[in-house]
């Protein structure tokens, strides 16, 4: 049901510090024009989340639409070119992971709308994207309905981390209209963002649960 971009940013990777960004972005960089585009954002806690409607107005990650020149630099030629003209690339958030990392929240394109959201690294050393890593999404299609959503913070230590829920839920009475059941699956995991890799780091239901019960209300 998701397209083969989505599935690619869940499984592999392309191998903050709140100071200015006009000071630590290079100049000579190719990226420098693109990085304007998203907006400087601080938190203790992210919540992204996708939506039904990505162009509302309200909506917090509808973003600035990216172009053609944009989107060859954060993605290999190979995939961008899977997308048309016609579909929306957008710059969310930028936020700093360390002193040579930059986070850039970006919706892209999925099955029917632009309605992932996925982290992409930058790192400054290397002037390249090092890591995508998905942290938001919402697909419906004849009673199935998939979403993720992900709350990225920071540990005492500094440490970048994400968590994420997926729920994936069928209403069987697509099938029989006598059913008037929802079945619901719930799965969780706890990813960190080290310096040179992304680790899931758990992926137990009941212990993710009951340490992130207060986001899950």
């Amino acid at each position: 049901m998701r397209n083969t971009l989505l599935l690619l940013s869940l499984v592999s990777v392309f191998s903050c510090s709140q100071d200015s960004n006009q000071n630590v972005i290079k100049n000579e960089s190719k990226f420098s024009s693109l990085l304007t585009k998203y907006k400087d954002i601080s938190f203790d806690t992210l919540k992204v989340f996708s939506s039904d409607n990505t162009e509302l107005e309200t909506y917090k990650f509808k973003g600035v639409q990216l172009d053609s020149v944009d989107v060859l630099l954060l993605f290999p030629e190979s995939i961008a070119n899977l997308y048309g003209p016609g579909e929306v690339f957008a710059a969310c958030f930028k936020f700093f992971l360390d002193s040579s990392r930059i986070a850039l929240l970006t919706r892209v394109p999925s099955t029917y709308q632009s309605s992932s959201l996925q982290l992409f690294i930058f790192d400054r050393n290397s002037d390249s994207i090092t890591n995508i890593i998905e942290l938001a999404e919402m697909v419906g299609d004849a009673g199935d309905l998939y979403t993720k959503n992900s709350w990225v913070y920071k540990t005492i230590k500094g440490e970048t981390q994400i968590f994420a829920w997926i729920q994936e839920s069928h209403d069987n009475s697509i099938e029989n209209e006598n059913d008037t059941t929802i079945d619901v699956t719930n799965n969780y995991y706890l990813l960190s963002i080290l310096k040179n890799r992304v680790d899931t780091i758990n992926q137990s239901k009941e212990v993710l649960t009951k340490r992130f019960e207060s986001l899950l209300k």
